[in-house]
């Protein structure tokens, strides 16, 4: 991306964001957290970031509505969107892969380091 660094935004609550968060640093990411849906939507208009990092289970708004607004808003519609999450109905899932997600990861089948290895996957694709 014109080497410039690759801003993400990890939404999330559980205290693995902490980890989450320094794993992509150290892979050389830009990186912003929001703790709930609502403040992911604030930071999405002010941080503009190049894909994010969201989990389904959330306070104020879970993340499968974050997701709705995001893609029936022009400015943040195309932001590629990972979903990390232990939430695992597979009708659910196919929903939210339907609304464009670039991959659903599941929380408990996964490590930190598949995580920065599917955003890479993405970017080196563009």
């Amino acid at each position: 991306m014109n080497g410039k660094k690759i801003k993400i935004l990890i939404v999330e609550d559980e205290s693995i964001v902490k980890a989450i968060d320094i794993k992509f640093r150290n892979a050389g990411f830009e990186t912003d957290v929001a703790r709930d849906g609502l403040i992911a939507l604030e930071k999405l208009r002010e941080y503009r970031p190049d894909m994010v990092l969201l989990d389904i289970l959330l306070p104020g708004m879970d993340g499968y509505s974050v997701l709705e607004k995001m893609r029936g808003d022009d400015a943040m519609k195309d932001i590629p969107v990972l979903v990390f999450s232990n939430f695992s109905d597979e009708p659910f899932m196919d929903k939210v892969r339907n609304l464009g997600v670039v991959g659903y990861i599941i929380k408990a089948h996964a490590r930190l380091e598949d995580l920065v290895a599917e955003a890479n996957r993405y970017f080196d694709k563009k």
